[in-house]
């Protein structure tokens, strides 16, 4: 079994770990995370949904029949590697320690601080004790989906791209006329909320021109009602 560079957008440690393992991207290994589990959003992540995704790319988590690989909780990294090293071989195994997760294979260790990979003695916090330990063994049923599909989903539309242009400016806007505000509310299955407010009917909405309508659906809506907000604070500061 071969491990991969990591690559992608998505810079946290579970969905690294997924990367290294199958060489998907980091963003699709998030989103096979966060579409089974209805999460908008993935930083921590929990055995169980790291599970879940390598299932869906063709990859199932055991628990190695060796007892010294193992014993968690007892053994810092450092050690982990140090004691298991002959018994492991060159099998693929995932690791939990000092909350982060990585692969390891041999003498190779990947984690979202070491895409390319590195050697066990410079990985990442060594000291770390370990508190869980996976061995990842490709699936008889092979992946129960097609990555080319997901990278094709995951493409932006116009749509998409649009709105990520006014996503960009809007933010721009924001951070050089703090009294225009948009606070941003997401729910499950990627659905959001915009809430922009202006600074000068805070209290008062009389002259609002957006009373009792505030909340917008995406930046694309959100962007204009910024600008609105921006050129009512510039006349009020010039007058």
């Amino acid at each position: 079994m071969k491990l991969h560079p990591i690559q992608g957008k998505n810079s946290f440690c579970g969905p690294a770990a997924i990367s290294a393992i199958t060489g998907v991207p980091t963003e699709i290994a998030a989103d096979l995370m966060r579409q089974h589990y209805g999460r908008s959003a993935i930083k921590g992540s929990h055995a169980n949904e790291v599970g879940h995704a390598l299932r869906q790319l063709g990859f199932s988590l055991q628990h190695a029949l060796e007892p010294e690989i193992n014993v968690t909780g007892e053994r810092t990294y450092a050690q982990w590697c140090r004691n298991t090293a002959r018994s492991r071989g060159r099998r693929t195994f995932l690791l939990a320690y000092g909350n982060h997760w990585a692969v390891v294979q041999g003498r190779k260790h990947f984690c979202s601080q070491r895409k390319e990979g590195c050697s066990q003695k410079v990985a990442p916090m060594r000291r770390g004790r370990v508190t869980k330990a996976f061995e990842v063994v490709p699936t008889t049923i092979g992946a129960l989906v097609k990555v080319r599909d997901l990278m094709e989903a995951k493409k932006a539309t116009p749509v998409q791209r649009t709105n990520q242009a006014a996503r960009a400016k809007a933010k721009a806007l924001l951070r050089a006329h703090p009294g225009v505000t948009a606070r941003v509310e997401r729910f499950n299955r990627g659905e959001m909320h915009i809430d922009v407010w202006c600074s000068l009917f805070s209290e008062d909405q009389t002259g609002d021109p957006f009373e009792g309508d505030h909340y917008v659906s995406d930046w694309r809506e959100a962007l204009p009602r910024i600008q609105d907000y921006i050129e009512l604070l510039t006349k009020k500061e010039a007058s």
